[in-house]
Order: C-alpha cells, then sequence, then structure tokens
C-alpha cells in the first residue's frame, strides 16, 4: 500500500476571504480617521497620507465597478487628488487644498455608495499590498483610477 504524498499548499491571501476581511475591516477604521484629520487636522502629512489611502481605494472601486471617468463625482476626485498632491509638498496646510479635500471625502462617500462592497474589498487589499512593499505614488492614484 503506497501512501498519498503530502502537498503543501502555499497560503494566498489574495484567496482567503478571512484575509481580505481583515484588510477591508481596516480600511473602513482608517477612513474613519483619515476623515477627520481633513477635516481638522494640522498634520499635513497624517492628512495626505489618509486621504491618499481613501482616493485610492475609492478610485479602485470606480473602475473595477465600470464607472466613468467622466461621472461628475469621479471628477470632483480627480481635482481633489491634484490638490493632495499639491499638498504633499508643502508642510502647511492651505485652506484652500483643505476644501478640495473635503470635498474629495464627499464624492468619495457618494461613490462608495454605488460600488459593490468586493470591489472596495479587493481596492482595500491591492492598497495594503502596495504599501507593505513600498508607497503608493501620485502616478499610482492616477493609474488605479483611469486618470493618467
Amino acid at each position: 500500500m503506497s501512501r498519498k504524498k503530502c502537498v503543501r499548499k502555499v497560503w494566498n491571501p489574495v484567496e482567503n476571504p478571512i484575509a481580505r476581511a481583515v484588510v477591508e475591516n481596516d480600511w473602513h477604521t482608517s477612513k474613519i480617521t483619515a476623515e477627520i484629520h481633513v477635516l481638522v487636522g494640522g498634520d499635513s502629512d497624517k492628512l495626505v497620507n489618509g486621504a491618499g489611502r481613501i482616493y485610492f481605494v475609492v478610485l479602485g472601486g470606480c473602475l473595477a465597478q465600470g464607472i466613468e471617468a467622466e461621472d461628475t463625482d469621479v471628477r470632483i476626485l480627480r481635482g481633489s487628488v491634484e490638490a493632495l498632491h499639491e499638498q504633499a509638498e508643502n508642510p502647511v496646510i492651505d485652506e484652500t487644498r483643505r476644501k478640495s479635500l473635503i470635498s474629495g471625502l464627499s464624492a468619495c462617500n457618494r461613490l462608495l455608495d454605488r460600488i459593490d462592497r468586493q470591489h472596495v474589498a479587493n481596492s482595500a487589499f491591492e492598497l495594503s499590498a502596495r504599501l507593505k512593499v513600498g508607497h503608493v505614488r501620485y502616478s499610482d492614484l492616477l493609474t488605479v483610477g483611469g486618470l493618467s
């Protein structure tokens, strides 16, 4: 009688629904903190980091959902990405940019109502994977949102 050969499976977090749920939950938690920083925070780095994470996930969800780049909320978000890019180079938070970022957050919340939860989870997972190996750059936001 021969023994069956034991085949060890490599754990793939992309296919693991629990890992995806944890990443999605972490994103939703960090989204709230990021919104607070955008609304009243005084730390430019935290503001840029938080808003950038929200924008990345929402733009990725829009792309997966098939929401057009010419959609009104996506256009507002595009302007907010530009303001975010300008703010990233500045340690002092400009109130005009803050207002643009707040408009972007409002657009994100409206867009999230139109995006399937699975697309948001996938985009949050992609963000998490990118952050493990480096930073998310301005060009990544443009690419993931189909804005380039």
